[in-house]
């Protein structure tokens, strides 16, 4: 009876001390100046491979531990975006940093008195969903939850940049705001700069004003939505956002984009919300004239949506916690 007595509150001071490590907050070493570097060109198409760099300054000696969110905003279950990461390779003046994995979408760095980190790693791009990545020959669809690395539990209001290199006659169509280089990308937040998903490739693109703000449309593959169909959109599109801009009062983007994909191996549609674009994955059908009220009618609710849910958005969403259900 005592050994058992004993034992039993052994495995009890053990559980104890499992679960303290378990809710114990967990926090990098303070890092600056992000900048993230995306290459997608016809060489990486080939093995549908992303590559992405992190740099960045270190704080302070601690680990830096770096994160993939676990889901994405607007797509609510967990996707575990880690899961397609490939050759993570972390450096310091091009020497080689020590590293292990804290849990399955955190990686711990060693920085050992580096104060400049760069973390390289190919991502597979190989889902075709709008809240995924995927890559053809000569296109890519990636959003920022699947490639973009966050600092954990420091805190999302960092800004950042991103620099996208592709073929030089390839197009990179995003609402994300230019930076000051050629092919860079700026936000003032980790939460603005996920949201903001890229085409990069051979896309049709054009633009018109409405509501006196600039709305793009982006379509994929180049030529599979042009004529009637494509003009008739933009028509209605044109009717339909004052039309919401006039419940609330106004018009929440400096530019929104609205994103599509037409491939025959998709059946029916889907589309996916962010605060000034979505993201609409469609079976070729759905651009055939006919079937343009369909098109509007899925295209206004996703346009509501940069109203509703992102800007008036449920409390249990705010913060976001891109490491938890």
């Amino acid at each position: 009876m005592k050994t058992s007595q004993a034992l039993t509150g052994m495995l009890m001071l053990s559980a104890s001390a499992a679960s303290a490590q378990q809710t114990a907050p967990v926090r990098s070493a303070p890092i600056s100046n992000i900048r993230y570097e995306i290459t997608f060109d016809s060489t990486t198409a080939r093995s549908r491979l992303i590559k992405v760099m992190m740099s960045f300054d270190v704080g302070s000696t601690g680990p830096v531990l770096l994160s993939l969110p676990a889901w994405t905003p607007g797509a609510y279950e967990i996707s575990n975006f880690a899961r397609w990461v490939v050759n993570f390779s972390p450096t310091s003046a091009g020497q080689p940093v020590r590293w292990d994995k804290l849990d399955y979408d955190t990686w711990r760095l060693q920085p050992a008195g580096s104060r400049s980190l760069s973390v390289r790693f190919d991502y597979i791009a190989d889902t075709l969903d709008n809240a995924m990545a995927w890559a053809r020959p000569d296109f890519a669809l990636f959003n920022g939850t699947n490639l973009l690395l966050y600092p954990e539990g420091t805190g999302f209001d960092f800004p950042a940049t991103v620099t996208v290199k592709t073929q030089p006659s390839w197009t990179v169509a995003t609402a994300m705001k230019p930076g000051q280089a050629p092919g860079s990308y700026q936000e003032r937040s980790y939460h603005d700069l996920v949201d903001m998903p890229f085409f990069v490739g051979r896309v049709d693109l054009d633009s018109t004003q409405i509501n006196g703000k600039w709305t793009r449309f982006a379509t994929y593959p180049m030529g599979a939505y042009q004529g009637a169909g494509r003009d008739s959109l933009e028509r209605r599109i044109a009717r339909v956002i004052p039309a919401e801009a006039n419940v609330l009062g106004e018009t929440p983007w400096d530019t929104y984009s609205i994103m599509i994909i037409y491939d025959s191996t998709f059946q029916g549609g889907s589309a996916l919300e962010h605060q000034a674009s979505h993201v609409g994955v469609y079976t070729p059908a759905l651009g055939m004239p006919g079937l343009d009220t369909v098109l509007t009618s899925i295209t206004a609710h996703e346009i509501f949506h940069a109203w509703n849910v992102k800007r008036l958005r449920p409390a249990d969403m705010v913060p976001y916690r891109y490491s938890a259900a």
